[in-house]
């Protein structure tokens, strides 16, 4: 159970996303958005980041991709906790989730469903990933 107010950054490129998961975290959840970016590259340049409790990062876009981000920012703020969100199962792969620094990943349909699970869990030091995350990458 998820008992203080967490402090949550959102990292996606489409602003729509961004406001309808505002709206749901801080209205229906009771947790406090302190910053959102558009990409990685704003993400890196927020002043707080040190004063998230959680992350949620799209995994895909513009200028800096979730996965160099996260790489980036775990190296840079240790104990970091960030949650990938993907729209596509496609861009989802278990190794590259893990080596990126990601404590779970979700995907953008399941989100409203299994968000609230997926927080506890890594607040509690677990890692979560979704039905739809592949165990090997595929070559084209």
């Amino acid at each position: 159970m998820i008992y203080k107010k967490l402090k949550i950054i959102i990292v996606d490129d489409c602003e729509q996303f961004r406001s309808g998961l505002k709206f749901y975290l801080e209205n229906k959840c009771g947790f406090k958005v302190i910053a959102e970016a558009s990409n990685g590259n704003e993400f890196l340049k927020l002043c707080n980041i040190h004063n998230a409790d959680i992350v949620i990062m799209d995994l895909m876009m513009p200028e800096k991709n979730g996965f160099d981000t996260t790489l980036e920012a775990t190296h840079l703020y240790r104990g970091i906790k960030i949650i990938a969100i993907t729209e596509n199962e496609k861009n989802a792969h278990l190794l590259q989730i893990i080596q990126s620094g990601f404590r779970a990943c979700i995907l953008k349909t399941e989100i409203f469903d299994e968000l609230l699970n997926i927080i506890e869990k890594v607040m509690n030091g677990e890692y979560k990933l979704c039905k739809g995350v592949k165990t090997t990458i595929e070559m084209n």
